[in-house]
């Protein structure tokens, strides 16, 4: 059954009304149009109206809106006024007076009633939520005498400690000692179910596949937690948001003098945005109003206006289900009404969104309970128009571009554009990055229709421009290979994120140059500001030939940075430190550069003013890590505080980069939509916890739901899915491109769609295809539908159109403009269904067209920073570390390649080794690095102490599987493996690849688990207690003796070593220092890879992996990790120089912290192991554990630290 349509002038109005829009309808005009009905109809006081939206930046908005129409409403009410109306006003108040006069209003009443209003209109209540429900807590507080006290503000620290202290609590409980429940509760996320919680507190919760032994702590969470965070913030007088509806929900609900009070002051309620709404503020609204008589209370009216098409922020709590229950139960008494025009889009655009977005026969393909009825459209609102070669012509209004199948050339000629999900992506990007030329182009001209027919426009203002030009993305990174083409043709873009500037990257690389500042001893935090794009050092620059004297002079900008803050503050701190580094010249010239540097500037300024208050580097430091880790550690993050929005340019000359959730509200005249497989939920993500319905107010809490539940887990995101293609379809004006472009497989001819909404949508095939097999089929039966459905198929609106921008000219002076739009009237009359809307067809087979000349678009930056060239650094001290100490050391053999890096030339074997070689993935620094970022991963969540990761069951694979996917080195790992593994079929060959590439890591990292660095077990991650393995170590000592030199360093160690026993010694070789008489003094600094302490003897060791291929040609094979082939290694690669080190620093660290001389510190220290972390296996565990165990004699440390820094 198709609902009515909502008429402002024709609509009765009644107690209860729900008005379910669609995108460009009017909801705004016709919530506008009942404030003013309610007035006149109802004679309701202007201060009577409570108009409820969600954002403070829509309720100043409304308010003007509201103000404006009952401004207009004197003019049209007034006699003698109307010449100052629009045309359509005239049309508009002449309904309203008509149908005034016929209920038995006068026109004197109307106007009186509609003045008094305007005169009393800063009394109307217009409120967000929170807004209005805490002016109602307060007003009540003061009524009882108990004043609404307390400070609005963010509670996630104070709930965290309250989190903290629960779990600690049960962690010291002797009953919940075992390892497996230890890791099970400080895995919990106990704040994701408050908040679930919070929006559910009508909810009884049960958590039936949880371990019986924690059903206890569960209960006792889901049932006290919240209680006890809230007695914390009532003795810190601090609410937040939420509080504020939870407190107004409890209020509401037990007293009737509350509610009663609150219906006293509004006799109308309307609601904006309502599909935004969830549980607990549709109680309060449901409580408070729509059950106000059944209670003995007031009669009054409301309204509840939404468009579920456009429920989209399920992560901010938003939920649909209780939209659609609110609209059932008002259904009962009243069917929803609809509005079903679109005022804002032209009509073949509105036409291809209709046939998108239902099927043939007409029906929604919303799933959830969403209808769609097809909306109509107005003659008022034109397409794009070009000029070229003296010729006018509209533009489509929709393009679809795919590909279809046909018989060409080998595949070798197509794999290059779209042989897989990564070169569709640059495919995608090169046609809209063309297409954006194409439209900017100068050569032509390009006019936007709305801007043309509008008399005050002239005709240079009804161009297109850049910011005319919206690129619509799920994730900012989805635009970047669209951006990359862009600057290629000098068109640059603006991201518009309307977020906390502390929550972007920025934010980061500002707070590690600030860390450098604060502790410049430390080499990582001075490296990890080095490498932000602030200073814009490379890898080469961090590692390569003369890396430390590029580290000495940069180590000098951040001291510099450190007095400059002293003496002159921050402002000119961050000044000095940008010129320094070249910061503005060196980012302008990259995609996002200019976004970068605005970010920049705006922290620093915040930071300015913020330590105003602070006035030292340490307590800034402090307070601005933790607003960062506050914000981004923040699921969903929390709106930002004023002055913290980023910064958002004007500049029309950029194409606006802005996600969907962004965009929602806004309109552009023309919309591209990257990378459409994005929308997607193909891989769904497994939630740690998922809530299910088991009645009115029952639910199961559910760790690892079965399939059919799991499924009903996923329904809801892939629902979410639609409504944000929903949202994405319908912010275009005039043009929306839609490119769906298919993928080709590699070695045979087979295409596959990415598969998502857009696919399901259009009914094009997933998955493989052989030769197109129902692709040209989907494709031409939505081309048929965009034809047959069309406005422009039949009927007369083309002469409409026609009609309304010949009319429009009667007002326009400039005959060019005038010229221009009398041929653009005659050029509608022409159109034809295929010249409004169409399906594109991409030939992949075609050389790609020449690119345009590039664009001349960019702005000139406001202002150019002055670079200062820095002054030369000649320092009489060194910074060392291990790799510092020995680069330029020559063995007295032939020297090897560092560790990590392939020796120069094919040295792998013909033939790709078997997944269980140690060989599988391929060697490089950046394999070294991720496998060390997994160790220190699986290190930190206890894996090394789980039986069930231990023997390998399913269990700790679960966890192994999610540790790896929530790294950032599992795609770089898979990259790794041989290029024989693998399918041809693009759509599954990144998964088995990462398949692979973690089947054999979670083989090498359970072997190291399991077998321990030593032969008979002793010494092995197992006996290390919980919290008493600390991976990445970093240590930084003073190096004091001025005297050393590196020969004599080397020289003195390698001749007392050779005189201790051979089982107490190092594999130091003898070297030759390329600089024998440098000085050494300076800082000593390293990493460790691993620190623990064996829980049995007390003693702490060392480990170091390592992911060296030893053996004939580096092949890796399993027989070449015995101990002599293992030792060869140690020597060839200086290991044992670094072990040296890395005790003293060891010896060092332990007797700071226990309080103890050097040489007690020395009696705790176990040794040192190098783990070959290829050599293990926990299917096939190897007799002796490929690591080399080193016990140096205790004198030979001794030694090391007495010349490194003296006698203590």
């Amino acid at each position: 059954m198709t609902n009515p349509e909502f008429r402002f002038d024709e609509t009765p109005i009644s107690p209860l009304m729900f008005i379910e829009a669609s995108a460009g309808t009017g909801k705004t005009y016709t919530l506008q149009r009942l404030v003013l009905r309610f007035i006149v109809e109802k004679s309701i006081p202007i201060e009577s109206f409570l108009i409820v939206t969600y954002t403070e930046a829509a309720t100043a908005e409304l308010s003007g809106r509201v103000r404006e129409i009952l401004g207009r409403a004197v003019l049209g009410l007034s006699p003698g006024s109307e010449s100052k109306l629009t045309e359509s006003e005239r049309k508009e108040f002449g309904k309203l007076r008509d149908k005034w006069t016929h209920d038995g209003i006068t026109l004197e009443e109307a106007l009186d009633r509609v003045r008094r209003s305007l005169e009393e209109f800063d009394r109307c209540a217009i409120y967000t939520i929170h807004s209005f429900c805490r002016k109602m807590l307060e007003s009540w507080a003061f009524s009882g005498g108990n004043p609404f006290e307390g400070e609005i503000g963010d509670d996630a620290s104070v709930q965290a400690a309250a989190i903290d202290e629960f779990k600690r609590r049960y962690l010291n409980d002797p009953a919940y000692s075992d390892p497996e429940l230890v890791r099970q509760i400080l895995a919990f996320d106990i704040g994701g179910f408050l908040r679930w919680k919070r929006s559910h507190p009508e909810a009884s919760v049960t958590f039936p596949d949880a371990d019986p032994a924690l059903q206890p702590m569960l209960a006792d969470m889901s049932e006290h937690l919240e209680s006890q965070i809230v007695e914390r913030k009532n003795r810190l007088s601090l609410m937040s948001f939420d509080d504020i509806l939870i407190r107004m929900e409890k209020t509401a609900y037990e007293s009737l003098d509350f509610r009663n009070r609150v219906r006293s002051l509004y006799q109308a309620v309307l609601v904006d945005e309502f599909q935004d709404t969830d549980t607990i503020q549709y109680r309060i609204f449901k409580r408070l109003f729509i059950e106000s008589e059944k209670e003995g209370g007031p009669a009054c009216f409301a309204v509840f206006v939404g468009d579920p098409k456009q429920s989209i922020y399920g992560f901010r709590g938003a939920d649909i289900g209780t939209y659609l229950k609110a609209r059932d139960e008002a259904s009962a008494v009243l069917p929803p009404y609809t509005l079903s025009t679109n005022y804002r889009t032209t009509p073949a655009e509105v036409a291809a969104v209709n046939t998108l977005f239902t099927d043939p026969a007409g029906n929604s393909r919303f799933p959830g309970g969403i209808g769609y009825s097809p909306v109509k459209s107005t003659a008022n609102h034109f397409p794009l128009f070009v000029r070229e070669r003296g010729k006018v012509k509209p533009l489509p209004a929709f393009e679809l571009w795919s590909g279809r199948w046909v018989e060409g050339p080998e595949t070798s000629e197509v794999w290059p554009r779209c042989g897989s999900a990564a070169a569709m992506r640059e495919t995608d990007g090169s046609l809209i990055a063309r297409r954006i030329a194409w439209l900017l182009d100068p050569a032509r001209e390009v006019y936007v229709g709305n801007r043309l027919a509008d008399p005050k426009r002239t005709l240079s203002e009804s161009r297109i421009r850049a910011g005319d030009i919206a690129l619509l993305v799920k994730n900012h990174k989805d635009a970047y290979p669209v951006e990359s083409k862009l600057a290629s043709l000098g068109i640059r873009t603006l991201h518009k994120k309307p977020e906390d500037v502390f929550g972007t990257d920025e934010a980061y690389e500002i707070l590690a140059v600030l860390r450098a500042a604060a502790n410049p001893e430390s080499r990582t935090a001075v490296n990890s500001a080095r490498a932000t794009r602030i200073c814009g050092r490379t890898l080469p620059d961090l590692m390569g030939d003369g890396a430390d004297d590029l580290y000495l002079a940069d180590l000098e900008k951040f001291r510099t940075m450190a007095d400059d803050y002293q003496k002159r503050g921050l402002s000119a701190a961050f000044t000095r430190l940008f010129s320094a580094f070249e910061t503005v010249r060196q980012n302008l010239g990259r995609t996002g550069g200019e976004r970068s540097i605005t970010n920049w500037a705006h922290i620093a300024e915040l930071l300015h003013a913020a330590d105003e208050r602070i006035r030292n580097l340490e307590g800034l430091l402090r307070w601005y890590d933790l607003e960062v880790q506050r914000v981004n550690g923040s699921n969903p993050k929390p709106s930002a505080p004023d002055g913290r929005e980023i910064r958002v340019e004007s500049d029309e000359s950029l194409v606006r980069v802005v996600t969907i959730h962004s965009s929602k509200g806004l309109e552009y005249p023309v919309v591209f939509l990257p990378d459409s497989g994005s929308l997607s939920n193909r891989l769904h993500r497994k939630k740690p916890i998922s809530f299910f319905r088991n009645g009115e107010s029952d639910w199961e809490a559910l760790f690892n739901p079965n399939e059919d539940r799991q499924s009903e887990a996923n329904a809801e995101e892939d629902n979410e899915l639609y409504r944000l293609a929903y949202v994405a379809a319908t912010r275009a004006s005039a043009l929306l491109v839609l490119p769906i472009l298919p993928n080709c497989a590699k070695k045979k001819l087979q295409w596959n769609f990415n598969i998502s909404v857009w696919t399901e949508l259009l009914g094009l095939p997933g998955g493989k295809l052989f030769k197109g097999t129902g692709m040209n089929e989907a494709l031409e039966t939505f081309s048929e539908r965009l034809k047959t459905e069309s406005p422009f198929a039949s009927g007369t609106l083309k002469d409409e159109m026609a009609a309304e921008l010949r009319k429009a000219t009667s007002e326009v002076e400039d005959p060019e403009k005038k010229a221009l739009m009398l041929a653009a009237a005659d050029s509608i009359e022409t159109l034809t269904p295929e010249d409004t809307a169409k399906v594109v067809n991409v030939e992949f087979y075609a050389a790609d067209p020449e690119l345009p000349d590039p664009i001349d678009l960019r702005a000139s930056p406001d202002s150019v920073t002055s670079v200062l060239t820095p002054h030369p650094l000649y320092p009489s001290w060194h910074l060392t570390s291990y790799t510092g100490l020995t680069r330029g050391l020559e063995l007295e053999t032939d020297d090897l390649a560092d560790e990590g890096y392939d020796i120069v030339g094919d040295t792998r074997a013909k033939k790709d080794p078997g997944k269980n070689s140690p060989a599988f993935l391929r060697g490089g620094k950046d394999t070294g690095d991720a496998v060390h970022g997994l160790l220190e991963a699986a290190v930190n969540a206890g894996l090394h102490l789980d039986p069930a990761f231990l023997e390998g069951k399913k269990a700790g694979q679960d966890r192994f599987h999610d540790l790896v996917t929530h790294s950032r080195f599992l795609t770089l790992l898979s990259d790794k493996v041989p290029d024989s593994v693998g399918s041809d079929d693009p759509e599954t060959r990144d998964e088995v690849r990462s398949d692979a590439a973690e089947a054999w890591l979670f083989d090498r990292i359970r072997g190291i688990f399991m077998s321990g660095f030593s032969s008979d077990g002793s010494v092995s991650l197992k006996n290390a207690p919980l919290g008493c393995a600390l991976p990445e170590v970093p240590f930084s000592i003073h190096v004091r003796n001025r005297r050393l030199t590196a020969d004599q360093f080397f020289r003195t160690l390698v001749a007392a070593n050779a005189k201790l026993p051979s089982d107490r010694q190092l594999p130091l070789v003898p070297v030759a220092a390329a600089d024998a008489k440098r000085s050494l003094a300076g800082y000593l600094e390293g990493r460790i890879d691993l620190m623990f302490e064996e829980k049995d003897s007390g003693l702490f060791w060392l480990a170091d992996w390592k992911t060296d291929q030893p053996g004939d040609e580096r092949r890796g094979a399993a027989e070449d990790y015995n101990p002599a082939a293992l030792m060869t290694l140690m020597r060839e690669e200086k290991y044992g120089w670094q072990a040296l080190i890395y005790l003293v620093a060891l010896r060092r660290y332990l007797g700071q912290a226990f309080d103890e001389t050097p040489d007690e510190a020395l009696n705790r220290i176990g040794g040192m192991a190098y783990v070959f972390i290829r050599g293990y296996s926990g299917k096939t565990p190897p007799e002796t554990p490929p690591s080399i165990l080193l016990k140096p004699d205790a004198s030979l440390v001794r030694l090391a630290d007495t010349l490194l820094f003296g006698e203590d």
